[in-house]
C-alpha cells in the first residue's frame, strides 16, 4: 500500500468555467471521479493547453509519437508509489486507474473494479460504446469545448484541431463554425447523440435486475467514471441542450448523472504549478 500521508498531485486541465465545472475533459474527469470515490488525499493543478508539453517533459513523461498531440493529461505525481518515473509521474487516464486502485487497495479504500476483469471490461466496453455518441456530437462537442477554454488554451486547441476539421469542412475558419446553422440541424444532432446514448439505459436497467444507480449496481465502478465523465464532457461544453440528450423513457441515465455529482465535482487543494521555461 502507498504512502497514505503524501497526497497524489493532480494535473487537470483549466478551462474559463467557474467552480467543479472548471475540470471538463472526460480524460482528466476519470481521473478526478476515483480520487474522491476512493478518498484519496489529492492536492491540484489546472493547466492550459499549451503548457501541458513543457511541464511532461521537466517530469520526463513519454511523448505519444503515434499521436499528433504528443503530451496529454491527465497525469499524476506521487513519488510515493510510482517507481517507473524518477520524479514519480505517470500518465494517462487507464494506466493511472489501474495503478490508484492497486496502491490504494481495498477493503481501506474501495475497489474501482470491484468484479476484477469483468469490471475492467465493462469499462473498455463503456468507452468503446459512448464513441458512438461522440462521433454525432462531434461539431457541437467541439465548437462548445472552444467556447470554454481560456484564452491561451482557445488559441492552441483551435490550432491544434481546427486543422482537422478543415478536411472536412474546407469552408470553415473558426471553431465556432462548426456549430449547426439552424435548429433544426442542432435537434437533429442532439436527438441522434441521444439514439447512441441509450444503449446505457438499456445497460442500467439490467433487464430490471440492476439495483442502480450505476453500471455495476449500487456502488460505482470505474466503468461509471468513464459514462459521468463524457456526460460532464458533454454538459459543459453545451449546457443549453443537455437535459435533451439525457432523455430516455426509464429516466436512468439521469439518475446515473444526479449520483455521479459528488465524485465528478469534488476538488482537492489547488497548488500553482511553474511551468519551466523553454
Amino acid at each position: 500500500m502507498a504512502d497514505q500521508t503524501e497526497p497524489v498531485h493532480f494535473f487537470d486541465l483549466t478551462s474559463a468555467l467557474e467552480g467543479p465545472r472548471q475540470s471538463w475533459s472526460p480524460n482528466t474527469l476519470k481521473t478526478r471521479a476515483i480520487l474522491n470515490y476512493k478518498g484519496i488525499k489529492y492536492t491540484q493543478s489546472w493547466i492550459s493547453y499549451p503548457d501541458i508539453a513543457p511541464i511532461s517533459k521537466a517530469l520526463e513523461i513519454p511523448a505519444n509519437l503515434s499521436g499528433t498531440v504528443y503530451y496529454t493529461l491527465p497525469a499524476i505525481v506521487h513519488k510515493a508509489s510510482v517507481s517507473s518515473n524518477p520524479h514519480g509521474a505517470m500518465h494517462d487516464s487507464f494506466p493511472i486507474a489501474l495503478h490508484l486502485d492497486k496502491a490504494f487497495p481495498a477493503p481501506e479504500y474501495p475497489s474501482i473494479f470491484p468484479n476484477g476483469q469483468a469490471s475492467i471490461a465493462l469499462a473498455i466496453a463503456t468507452e468503446k460504446l459512448l464513441t458512438a455518441s461522440v462521433a454525432k456530437f462531434v461539431r457541437m462537442l467541439f465548437a462548445g469545448v472552444s467556447g470554454i477554454l481560456d484564452d491561451r488554451g482557445k488559441e492552441y486547441f483551435s490550432d491544434t484541431r481546427l486543422p482537422r476539421f478543415q478536411t472536412r469542412y474546407p469552408d470553415i475558419q473558426s471553431m465556432a463554425e462548426l456549430r449547426p446553422a439552424s435548429q433544426e440541424e442542432c435537434d437533429t444532432i442532439v436527438a441522434d447523440t441521444n439514439k447512441e446514448l441509450q444503449i446505457f439505459s438499456t445497460l442500467l436497467e439490467g433487464q430490471a435486475q440492476n439495483a442502480g444507480p450505476f453500471l455495476e449496481g449500487e456502488k460505482p465502478a470505474y466503468a461509471d467514471f468513464v459514462l459521468a465523465a463524457y456526460l460532464a464532457w458533454y454538459e459543459r461544453s453545451n449546457p443549453e441542450v443537455f437535459d435533451a440528450l439525457l432523455e430516455s423513457s426509464n429516466g436512468l441515465l439521469r439518475k446515473h448523472w444526479e449520483a455521479s455529482q459528488p465524485f465528478i465535482n469534488g476538488q482537492g487543494v489547488t497548488i500553482d504549478w511553474a511551468v519551466p521555461k523553454p
